[in-house]
């Protein structure tokens, strides 16, 4: 028992019916979550290193990455919330005990994710040359900006493997291996970025000169970069699901057989997802345009305010990842007391730790866009932003859990709406009115209140416990438990 690891012993406890005590049951979270954790940790380190490496080109650079990254946003998640569905299913098949329905509906989310993945990055490669004359960049940063978003869109179908593996093998009870692949790839891009980013040099450590190679490709560096490392752990994440986990491998002599069902059950839990995401990202897109006319520092401090930002929130990420596959073991099993539990112990962890760091960002704010760029005004205004959203960060910390478990449980039209409706209902017009008076940051009050208003509702959604109907009423349908 002591050798398990967390997810195996969870599993146990959903077929047992028996669960530990309030602090036991707490300790195996934690064993359950770190793992995402410290990936969402380092997934967050490599963007502010990349934003730290590109900021240190130059302003126009930190412009140019900025005036787009809203919409790299849009097309990595566009592909990638078709895996909700897919991943939701299986790990409440696995919750159910019935492997080998979820080793089938695997490979089927394996050729569904690749085709969506190399559709979208090519469609996104086709309008990448006039997407920053659109968004309203300077032409001096166009080109750089449309480079930036030509490499990130080719790079999708590795990116989207990459996420399904991960959710898979959460589905599965294997927590740590994704992480410590996700791990791997926030280090490979770190790697990849320096030598392509920035030229040859010659540095002295200790009496010794070493020479580092460096191609120079400045911005399109900082992409090159990150798809290099998307394409090596692609790899391992496919070895990992069809060799390693022994849940999932396939077995010699079972074959697969596509099921128009589960697609279509996929498709709809996929469905409010990808919507949400779109709304979002095209809100962001908005947002970034909002701020593009306030001048380009204004848009490099906000474009490196919300990579530093993530750092705070970022514990919520990996805890909402977690519970997604957690609940769905956990309502496949049939064990709807314990899901209630398990949403309110997820939520209670998220909110506290993102608390933790909200306190920790208000304080090291300054520092913290020193670290990124060397241009005092971009530091000021970005240190400003970061200490207006602070306490608003556990609120959305909520927001991140709770739209993760309810997911998990199969309820995944609420949690998104929610989410939209409060992006375009409060944020977009609230920050085009505060943009004209207040300037930059008008924007972010716009966007702290939004964050509070969308914690608050779903707090609401899981008190009303209404999410164990739709649970049961899927049950009914699709034969889950």
């Amino acid at each position: 028992m002591s050798r398990s690891s967390g997810g195996e012993i969870y599993l146990r406890c959903l077929d047992r019916g028996v669960f530990p005590p309030f602090p036991g049951m707490i300790f195996l979270l934690l064993r359950m979550v770190i793992p995402g954790i410290l990936a969402q940790v380092c997934s967050v380190a490599m963007q502010y290193i990349d934003a730290s490496m590109v900021g240190h080109l130059g302003s126009s650079q930190a412009a140019s990455v900025g005036l787009v990254s809203s919409s790299v946003w849009l097309i990595c998640g566009m592909g990638l919330c078709l895996n909700v569905g897919h991943y939701v299913q299986i790990s409440q098949l696995v919750g159910a005990g019935r492997l080998q329905e979820a080793r089938n509906l695997t490979v089927q989310a394996w050729i569904t994710s690749l085709t969506a993945g190399i559709l979208i990055g090519l469609a996104a490669a086709a309008v990448s040359s006039r997407l920053p004359g659109f968004l309203g960049g300077e032409p001096a940063i166009c080109q750089d900006a449309a480079d930036y978003f030509l490499c990130c869109a080719l790079s999708v179908p590795f990116l989207q493997i990459n996420m399904l593996a991960t959710g898979v093998l959460q589905g599965a009870g294997s927590m740590k291996l994704p992480g410590l692949l996700n791990i791997l790839r926030c280090l490979l891009d770190v790697v990849f970025n320096f030598l392509l980013i920035f030229e040859g040099a010659a540095y002295s450590i200790g009496g010794w000169e070493i020479h580092v190679p460096g191609l120079g490709l400045g911005v399109m560096g900082a992409a090159l970069g990150t798809a290099m490392a998307e394409m090596c752990v692609a790899l391992l994440m496919t070895l990992s699901v069809s060799l390693l986990n022994p849940r999932l491998r396939r077995i010699r002599g079972e074959g697969f057989r596509w099921r128009r069902d589960q697609m279509i059950r996929a498709l709809r839990l996929s469905f409010p997802v990808g919507l949400e995401h779109g709304l979002i990202c095209l809100a962001m897109v908005v947002s970034v345009m909002i701020v593009a006319t306030l001048g380009a520092v204004a848009v490099a401090a906000h474009s490196m305010a919300i990579t530093a930002e993530s750092f705070c929130y970022m514990t919520a990420w990996g805890i909402g990842t977690s519970a997604s596959a957690l609940m769905g073991q956990t309502v496949g099993a049939g064990r709807r007391e314990m899901a209630v539990r398990l949403g309110w112990l997820v939520t209670g962890l998220g909110a506290a730790a993102v608390g933790c760091a909200a306190v920790l960002m208000y304080a090291a704010a300054p520092l913290m866009m020193a670290l990124m760029t060397p241009d005092p005004a971009i530091q000021q205004q970005g240190a400003e932003m970061l200490r207006t959203v602070a306490w608003a960060e556990p609120l959305f910390a909520a927001t991140i859990v709770i739209s993760g478990a309810l997911r998990g449980a199969g309820d995944t039209m609420v949690p998104s709406s929610v989410n939209c409706l409060c992006k375009w209902l409060v944020r977009i017009p609230l920050s085009f009115l505060l943009a004209w008076s207040l300037g930059l940051y008008g924007v972010w009050v716009a966007m702290s209140l939004e964050l509070c208003i969308t914690g608050i509702c779903m707090l609401i959604r899981l008190r009303s416990g209404r999410w164990l109907k739709i649970t049961a009423k899927e049950e009914q349908k699709h034969g889950t438990v």
